[in-house]
């Protein structure tokens, strides 16, 4: 009964927005059969939506929905991607760097972005279109009962320990310029504002320089802010060689 209700509540909402495009996480095994469920009933009531899945779920096997009826034993064994799409439950799969793929997807079924990423010569640098959070209830997205927004400033991992799936995720470590991170964290800041915000990067101090470049740009505007309004930051931070870490970093 529960998950009938979720069902219709949330085909209601899809409803009221009437989206060009869904995109759906599939984060593990135990979303599969809630997405299994919410596709199947959009295609049916909402056929002109086209559908996107992306997240981890995907590479698991079916077995989850072993349950539900007219499933093979052939598709159980199948990853989840794969049984999605021959039954035409979506349009498309992101499995590998989702704002690269996200972007070009856009692009296939709206038109061009006006800012679409773009890569220089030598691989390493890259830029990205600043989000939009406008239809965001930022009031439910809390860090210490205060606001925060996520950012990303490189992908990857200067390292390439034995231990860590990263590099075989992400490829060779990517960054973004140092001018660019903290434009967009001050824009973000003064739109909407926000003043915490949370790296997802693997390290942020993966490339010295352009991490030297965003904390002396936020420093030099938190100089001017009163005690209340300064921006602040976290995330996961590599411990490099002393001779590697001038003292002015941490000022």
């Amino acid at each position: 009964v529960a998950a009938e209700a979720w069902l219709e509540e949330t085909l209601d909402y899809i409803r009221n927005i009437n989206p060009r495009i869904l995109g759906l996480s599939v984060f593990s095994i135990q979303q599969h059969r809630s997405i299994w469920r919410l596709t199947n009933a959009v295609r049916q009531r909402f056929p002109h939506i086209k559908i996107v899945l992306g997240g981890l779920g995907l590479n698991v096997g079916c077995s989850s929905l072993s349950t539900e009826p007219g499933f093979r034993k052939i598709d159980l064994i199948k990853p989840f991607h794969q049984y999605a799409k021959e039954k035409g439950l979506t349009d498309h799969i992101v499995l590998g760097q989702a704002l690269d793929e996200l972007i070009a997807i856009m692009e296939t079924e709206i038109g061009p972005a006006t800012h679409s990423q773009k890569f220089e010569s030598d691989g390493t640098i890259f830029s990205t279109p600043i989000p939009n959070y406008d239809d965001y209830k930022l009031d439910q997205y809390l860090w210490n009962e205060d606001k925060y927004l996520p950012v990303t400033g490189s992908k990857g991992c200067v390292r390439d320990c034995t231990f860590c799936d990263v590099p075989g995720q992400f490829g060779r470590f990517k960054y973004r310029t140092g001018k660019d991170i903290a434009g967009e964290i001050i824009h973000l800041h003064e739109k909407y504002g926000v003043k915490i915000f949370e790296f997802t990067d693997n390290l942020v101090n993966g490339s010295l320089k352009a991490f030297r470049e965003w904390l002396v740009v936020l420093a030099e505007y938190n100089d001017r802010k009163p005690a209340d309004k300064k921006i602040r930051w976290f995330g996961q931070y590599i411990c490099r060689p002393q001779a590697q870490t001038p003292k002015d970093i941490y000022e």
